[in-house]
């Protein structure tokens, strides 16, 4: 048209128009060029070479979504951290099906599949260990009216005074044998039973 339009103001304000960088080209932030910005044809780097990377979202109520290719043409998010949810606790929230992998071979997956939760290991010995002095694993599940009680814990402040290792069911806890627990060890009122169902 004959007109030239400002399209980045150099003294600072407001850009109006796209700015493209052909592959390769290196932009540099910062005065001794701490942070790079560059794709090479195939991928793109943020790099940083000075202090620590933040990536911030302060909107309220916002999520920082990480996304990516689904597999199948499209995109999914498999993780945000959820600033809706954030509060008392601070949440990763990984949605259904979405695996959290370990191991060059995946060889640990931990996930939900919208009814059940799995813990999945499939190279070498799966180890729980709580390496805290004289504290206790505890084993904790439903009770059948609401709430949720220890059915099992081992206790670790018996093992640390040279006793041997204690598994430890509490009072009125039943151990059962067999699918319809046949076979039962229980302790209740101070006396101990074994029944042959």
């Amino acid at each position: 048209t004959g007109s030239l339009t400002g399209y980045l103001p150099l003294a600072g304000g407001t850009m109006t128009g796209d700015v493209t960088f052909n592959d390769n080209v290196d932009i540099k932030l910062g005065t001794s060029n701490d942070c790079t910005l560059m794709h090479d044809g195939t991928n793109t780097y943020i790099d940083n070479g000075t202090g620590d990377l933040i990536i911030r979202n302060q909107a309220d109520d916002a999520r920082i979504r990480f996304q990516c290719d689904d597999g199948s043409g499209g995109t999914a998010t498999y993780f945000d951290l959820q600033g809706s949810q954030a509060g008392a606790r601070l949440y990763t929230n990984w949605y259904d099906n979405s695996v959290i992998a370990l191991g060059n071979g995946l060889d640990v997956q931990i996930y939900h599949d919208a009814t059940d939760s799995h813990f999945y290991s499939q190279t070498g010995h799966l180890y729980f260990k709580q390496a805290a002095d004289d504290k206790d694993i505890y084993f904790q599940t439903d009770d059948g009216a609401g709430s949720v009680r220890t059915y099992m814990y081992l206790d670790g402040s018996q093992a640390a005074s040279g006793d041997a290792c204690w598994t430890i069911f509490p009072d009125n806890s039943r151990v059962g044998f067999g699918d319809s627990k046949d076979l039962q060890i229980h302790h209740e009122s101070g006396n101990n039973y074994i029944n042959n169902t």
